[in-house]
């Protein structure tokens, strides 16, 4: 059970709760309620690591069994999904702990960029230690810097992040899923959607919150 599928539920239930709502469907609508408080209140008890006071890649059940957890303390890229799907604000004492976690553990300094997950051997070439940094994990990142920016000043990093997905791509736009940690050479597929998508749809965040921010 993985942080970022629960927290994708979780916002599914949200939205099934205002479209409920729109067409009149009270049974719907009550459902969803009642499915997202109670899904809410799991994740924040079952994929929170109180122990380094980050949430957790997931959990797993040997055998199905409830009573028989192991904790995946794997660094992940994808629970960045705590803040986007609105379990939590992105200035939550948790979701700033996490996001700096990934940001410590995840970067890769010879390249820039953000990394999937630790020991993701995924394209890695052999000998190297790093993982490849992945543009879409390099733009949650900075959606996160967006998300929390309070000041015009802090969304220089969410800039900076988003340049950087720019410079690695080719010199047509298109954009690869992830480059080579060490030269930084364009790996996997090209174009992928998913890059491309993320790349918009963060621009999109950047222009919004930088116009809120002139505006107030």
């Amino acid at each position: 059970m993985f942080t970022f599928t629960a927290s994708a539920v979780y916002r599914g239930l949200l939205s099934g709760e205002k479209l409920s709502r729109l067409v009149g469907d009270k049974e719907t609508y009550k459902t969803c309620i009642l499915r997202y408080s109670k899904l809410k209140k799991a994740i924040l008890k079952e994929l929170y690591d109180n122990e380094r006071g980050i949430f957790l890649r997931g959990i797993n059940y040997k055998n199905h069994n409830i009573k028989n957890k192991s904790l995946d303390r794997t660094v992940d890229s994808s629970v960045y999904g705590i803040f986007e799907f609105n379990l939590l604000p992105a200035d939550e004492p948790r979701v700033i702990r996490t996001m700096r976690n990934l940001e410590q553990k995840l970067w890769v300094p010879e390249t820039g960029g953000l990394a999937r997950y630790e020991n993701d051997f995924y394209y890695r070439q052999e000998g190297r230690t790093k993982s490849n940094p992945w543009l879409i994990c390099t733009l949650w990142l900075a959606k996160w810097y967006i998300a929390k920016a309070k000041e015009i000043k802090d969304l220089e990093k969410a800039l900076e992040l988003i340049n950087w997905v720019a410079d690695n791509s080719l010199e047509t736009g298109i954009m690869p899923e992830q480059i080579d940690s060490l030269t930084g050479e364009p790996l996997s597929v090209a174009p992928l959607t998913w890059s491309h998508a993320e790349f918009v749809d963060t621009i999109i965040r950047y222009q919004e919150k930088k116009k809120a921010l002139y505006e107030n």
